[in-house]
């Protein structure tokens, strides 16, 4: 992991505790990884003064940003994208756009995140909307959920960007621990058959039934759950089937 240099253009005011708690960590990420150079954003005095010249044992790998706004938590995204153009999350942004760092982090607002980044970074062609991300702990390691916004009118096209979206994190998450990953789109039941031979490394979205309960090594939480599913031919002329269809 960070092979290469890479720069991170931090919001160093946002999230519920500010500099006092995001400093210390950068400053012990920054010393995790020897590529990993910092721009941290954000009220200059209040930097220095957390920092308190820890910065100097870094070797110029972390520079300090100046902005003059802070986004709260409560504001809406419109406010903070209109009002706040000097805000260190915005700032730290448009490092992003102007080519001075290759990504930006922040604990702040989400709503406000997402709807600045969408603006001056735009999209990638094919994606609409962009996802939230989070790590979750499961029974025995842990899971990446997507997308984790207040998005309550998901079409099914947004969808599949979400899911084409995590299907890329993941390959690159593997990439960086040297492991080629390749999805292949099969039936149900030639996907069981090739796992069940060696061809595959696993089935993605297969059900548990009594007959292949004990033949494979199943994740301890379910990834769906589904109680019933109703199909019809694409020629019919009802599409909001329910069980009174049947």
């Amino acid at each position: 992991i960070l092979s290469r240099k890479v720069t991170v253009a931090l919001d160093v005011m946002g999230g519920d505790h500010g500099p006092e708690v995001i400093v210390p960590a950068a400053l012990e990420c920054a010393g995790k990884y020897p590529g990993l150079h910092l721009v941290l954003v954000g009220d200059e005095n209040r930097l220095r003064q957390t920092l308190n010249g820890q910065e100097a044992g870094f070797g110029g790998r972390i520079a300090l940003h100046h902005a003059s706004q802070l986004v709260e938590m409560h504001e809406t995204p419109s406010k903070a994208l209109r009002g706040k153009k000097d805000s260190s999350m915005r700032v730290a942004i448009d490092l992003v756009k102007a080519g001075r760092a290759d990504a930006c982090v922040s604990a702040g607002n989400t709503g406000a995140l997402m709807a600045i980044a969408k603006f001056v970074l735009k999209t990638i062609p094919g994606v609409d909307r962009p996802a939230i991300i989070a790590m979750l702990p499961s029974a025995t390691s842990h899971t990446h959920v997507l997308d984790l916004g207040a998005n309550v009118d998901c079409s099914a096209e947004i969808l599949t960007q979400f899911a084409i979206m995590g299907y890329e994190l993941v390959k690159a998450v593997f990439a960086a621990e040297g492991i080629e990953i390749v999805f292949r789109t099969l039936p149900f039941a030639r996907c069981m058959h090739d796992a069940k031979s060696g061809k595959l490394a696993g089935c993605f979205n297969a059900t548990i039934t009594e007959e292949n309960r004990y033949q494979y090594h199943w994740h301890d939480t379910p990834l769906f759950e589904e109680d019933l599913a109703i199909f019809a031919l694409a020629s019919e002329p009802q599409r909001d089937l329910k069980l009174t269809s049947l």
